[in-house]
């Protein structure tokens, strides 16, 4: 009698298992958990052509996946044990986010330029040449640019990286941000290294600037390259602009959103290792007379949206414009975003009424630099000047 007991409660519970997916699925019983990075797709159709080669059963699979409310679990708990015991986010060799050590997280996409495996000598040439023409061109104009090269983490903390990551020989290859600096000697174009800055700043193992979840520089990383982005634009325009200090600071109970990017498209089980207390500057103006507040076209990627917090509290600028990846500009005023594609052109207008143009890129991608907006600009300035400037 007890053996039959046992053998029933063994089918029910393996019958209860192997159903409970389905049930899920057309039921959600427990809460759909979500993922960072993933949405789900639209049931997809079948066709003729897409059962033939495939397409709909892969794309039927993938939506599926995401369809049933355990797909989450599922995976969140995966990445917690590979992170737990393998020290790593997912056991996928194309994972996105890499684990260094004490918990040090990074974005698989810096790992080539910081190995230096990227050789782009013919295309940061090119890129040199543009900028070149395109601070004449601003020149003629009585315009200033500044190229501003925000620094990789892993660059500037190698020492959280694990050996696995690294490929032999790195130190006799040039990497391609001093490649595009010593392209750019002698140009006229001012460059900001924040590689340079940063590292003479930090020391090993002592994460100041950077956080170990975020992508970015953190608010004291930020808050020092804008404060020192501000002082370039001083000197370069030769007014002075509202300036700020960083020293003061001010413990945060947890990290501010930004600086918990990477640890989000994680999906992890757990954040609490990266929800510990930091320290955050509290700005204060700097004492200046006859203040100049100029406007200026900034063109740049997400490094630049913790700047904007100090530009925007010290109205360092007026009426001036972040255009993100050169594809959705917002107002360093009021934070409204515009999405555009190739027909807008109000960014003629930002230009010519304009005092400065900065470019920020990241070190990683200086092939990059200033996307199609360089280009476009170009076209558009040498539309109105002599032609002796463009021989």
């Amino acid at each position: 009698m007890k053996d039959r007991i046992i053998k029933s409660m063994f089918v029910f519970i393996f019958t209860g298992l192997l159903f409970f997916p389905l049930i899920q699925f057309s039921f959600e019983i427990i809460p759909r958990k979500s993922l960072n990075g993933f949405t789900i797709p639209p049931k997809p159709s079948p066709a003729l052509d897409t059962l033939i080669n495939g397409k709909f059963q892969t794309a039927y699979e993938t939506w599926f996946h995401r369809k049933h409310g355990l797909w989450g679990y599922l995976v969140r708990f995966n990445n917690q044990l590979n992170f737990e015991v393998f020290r790593q986010i997912s056991s996928g060799y194309r994972s996105s986010v890499l684990v260094g050590k004490e918990g040090f997280l990074f974005e698989n996409a810096y790992l080539p330029d910081y190995n230096r495996i990227l050789s782009i000598d013919n295309v940061i040439d090119h890129v040199g040449d543009r900028l070149k023409l395109l601070s004449e061109l601003l020149e003629k104009k009585n315009k200033k640019l500044i190229v501003l090269y925000s620094a990789s983490k892993i660059e500037v903390h190698p020492e959280y990286l694990q050996d696995r990551f690294l490929i032999s020989g790195r130190e006799n290859r040039q990497n391609n941000l001093s490649r595009m600096i010593d392209r750019l000697e002698g140009s006229g174009v001012r460059v900001i290294n924040s590689y340079e800055y940063f590292k003479n700043l930090v020391r090993p193992f002592e994460l100041v600037y950077f956080n170990k979840s975020g992508a970015h520089w953190n608010e004291r990383g930020a808050c020092l390259i804008t404060s020192h982005l501000v002082e370039v634009l001083s000197n370069e325009l030769k007014n002075n602009l509202q300036n700020f200090s960083c020293t003061s600071l001010v413990e945060r109970p947890v990290p501010v959103e930004y600086d918990l990017d990477i640890v989000k498209i994680a999906n992890l089980w757990s954040e609490s290792k990266y929800l510990v207390p930091v320290l955050a500057p509290r700005t204060e103006n700097v004492a200046i007379e006859n203040v100049h507040r100029p406007k200026i076209m900034l063109v740049g990627t997400s490094f630049v949206w913790p700047m904007l917090k100090y530009l925007r509290k010290h109205k360092v600028f007026d009426n001036s414009y972040f255009y993100y990846y050169f594809k959705r500009r917002v107002s360093l005023d009021n934070n409204k975003e515009l999405r555009f594609g190739k027909e807008f052109d109000g960014w003629k207008n930002d230009l010519n009424n304009s005092e400065a143009v900065v470019i920020e890129i990241n070190q990683s991608a200086v092939h990059n630099t200033g996307f199609q907006f360089v280009d476009l600009a170009i076209n558009y300035l040498s539309a109105e000047s002599p032609p002796d400037l463009l021989d």
